[in-house]
């Protein structure tokens, strides 16, 4: 499932920008657990500091990108009942359930309960 949703991202983007290559990389790398930016940047053949200053030129950075993408990821999952909330915060890189949940009230306002049952 991951690699389908992986697949329809990477369909959607322009591979000349850095912010989507980063963001795909990262989608890539998150059921591994959270891609630091080195590992990121070294996979994507960058420096650290040269990642770091194209993406701030476009208006980001590393640390937003992948908070988006985890948020991303997590809607998409929350919709599918079959995955447990210890699951869905693996494959979206969190090492401990706890993260994840507080992760997701810091987005929505609401526990991840909460908004499944808002989904039924």
């Amino acid at each position: 499932m991951h690699e389908k949703m992986l697949e329809n991202f990477m369909s959607r983007i322009d591979k000349d920008d850095l912010k989507h290559a980063v963001k795909s990389k990262i989608f890539e790398l998150l059921p591994l657990g959270s891609p630091s930016q080195k590992v990121v940047a070294e996979n994507l053949g960058f420096s650290l500091r040269n990642m770091q200053r194209k993406l701030n030129e476009q208006g980001t950075s590393y640390k937003s990108i992948l908070e988006q993408t985890r948020k991303d990821l997590t809607f998409g999952y929350m919709a599918q009942l079959h995955l447990s909330y210890t699951e869905i915060s693996y494959l979206v890189g969190f090492s401990c359930t706890a993260n994840f949940n507080r992760a997701f009230k810091q987005w929505t306002g609401v526990s991840p309960s909460c908004y499944r049952k808002s989904l039924k």
